[in-house]
């Protein structure tokens, strides 16, 4: 997964990537006019739509995180520290409490 270019496993989990899920009969631009009418109506778009965003962004970059096994215990593989940097970043945490 190509996090810089916005390739996401989480959401396209298929060998071939050019593969990915596609829910037909959705209009995604009204859809997520109906989110946000909806975090509108409860009082939650002003203060915590970025919260939201972030957080929904960071569980998605989550699913390009590769682990190493080992019987003890498993490691963020090197080449996925720039991906748990970005989520650390959009969740406000410290990288190395996400990579352990």
């Amino acid at each position: 997964a190509d996090y810089k270019s916005g390739v996401l496993s989480y959401l396209n989990p298929h060998k071939d990537r050019r593969a990915s899920y596609v829910a037909g009969g959705w209009d995604d631009a009204e859809m997520m006019e109906k989110v946000i009418s909806g975090f509108k109506a409860i009082g939650l778009w002003e203060e915590y739509h970025k919260d939201i965003f972030k957080t929904v962004a960071a569980v998605l970059h989550m699913g390009n995180i590769n682990f190493t096994p080992d019987e003890d215990k498993c490691e963020v593989e090197a080449k996925s520290l720039p991906v748990v940097r970005l989520c650390g970043k959009l969740l406000q945490v410290d990288e190395s409490k996400l990579a352990t």
